[in-house]
C-alpha cells in the first residue's frame, strides 16, 4: 500500500509525484492571497488546474484514489460551495469515507477547521473559547477511523512556526489521543514539514511550499503492507 501526502499547494500542481494507491490532499489549494472575496477566481483555478491535474493523474494511473479537504485559503468551499467545480475526488468536511485499498478497507475522517488565523476560511472565532468550539467539532470524530486528515496540526506535533511558536490545536491533540488513528496527515504550518510518531500514530505534515508559497517539494510518500506498518519512502 502506497500513500502520497500533500498539503498547501498554493497554486502548484506538480506532476512528478510518486505512483500511489491513494493521494491525500490536506487543503490550501488557492495560492493568490486572501480566501474570501475571490470565489469566482478560485472556481476558475479549481476547474482549470486542480480538477484537470487530478483527472490527469488518475487517467495516467499515477494515482488510483484521491481524498481531500479544504484549508484556510480555500474560502470557496465555505462561502460558495455551489461554485466548486466537479473534481474527481472524495471531498471531506467533518465527515467520514471508507475506501478499499488492495483489499483493505480504510476509514478516513477529514476536517478543514483550525484555530483562528486572520479570520480566514474554516477558522474558529478569535476568543477565549476558540478551542472550545474546536473541541465540540473534534469530539464528533468517531472511534475506529484509520486516517485523520486535517488541515492544521495538533498542538506540539509539527506545529512550530518559523518564529518558534506552537500554534496547533490542543483539542485536536485530545481527539488524536482519544481516537488513536493509525495515520494523521496535515499541513498549514509550512515550516513544520516532518514525519513523526505520536505514540502509535504516524503523523505526516506535508506542506509542499516554503513560507513564501514557492514550491519546495512534491509531497511525502509512505508505504507498507498494512496501514500500521507504513514507512517513508520519499521525502
Amino acid at each position: 500500500m502506497k500513500i502520497h501526502c500533500m498539503a498547501d499547494l498554493h497554486g502548484n500542481t506538480p506532476n512528478d509525484i510518486s505512483n500511489c494507491d491513494v493521494l491525500l490532499l490536506a487543503g490550501d489549494y488557492w495560492g493568490y492571497g486572501y480566501g474570501f472575496g475571490t470565489e469566482v477566481n478560485q472556481e476558475k483555478w479549481l476547474r482549470r488546474h486542480l480538477s484537470k491535474w487530478i483527472g490527469e493523474l488518475k487517467e495516467k494511473n499515477i494515482v488510483k484514489q484521491v481524498v481531500g479537504i479544504a484549508g484556510n485559503h480555500d474560502g470557496i468551499f465555505q462561502t460558495k460551495p455551489e461554485l466548486v467545480p466537479e473534481i474527481d475526488w472524495i471531498y471531506l468536511k467533518n465527515n467520514t469515507t471508507t475506501i478499499n485499498v488492495n483489499g483493505e478497507d480504510i476509514t478516513i475522517y477529514g476536517t478543514p477547521y483550525t484555530p483562528w488565523f486572520l479570520d480566514w476560511a474554516f477558522n474558529t472565532p478569535k476568543r477565549d473559547y476558540e478551542e472550545k468550539v474546536l473541541g465540540r467539532m473534534f469530539n464528533e470524530i468517531p472511534m475506529g477511523i484509520d486516517i485523520l486528515l486535517t488541515h492544521g496540526p495538533a498542538y506540539g506535533i509539527c506545529d512550530r512556526t518559523c518564529r518558534g511558536d506552537n500554534v496547533g490545536s490542543k483539542e485536536l491533540l485530545k481527539a488524536i489521543d482519544r481516537v488513536k488513528p493509525k495515520l494523521v496527515v496535515c499541513g498549514h504550518i509550512h515550516a513544520a514539514r516532518n514525519v513523526v510518531k505520536h505514540n502509535d500514530t504516524l503523523v505526516v505534515s506535508c506542506s509542499i511550499v516554503k513560507e513564501g508559497h514557492d514550491i519546495d517539494n512534491n509531497g511525502i510518500t509512505i508505504e507498507g503492507d498494512k496501514l500500521n506498518e507504513m514507512e517513508v519512502i520519499s521525502y
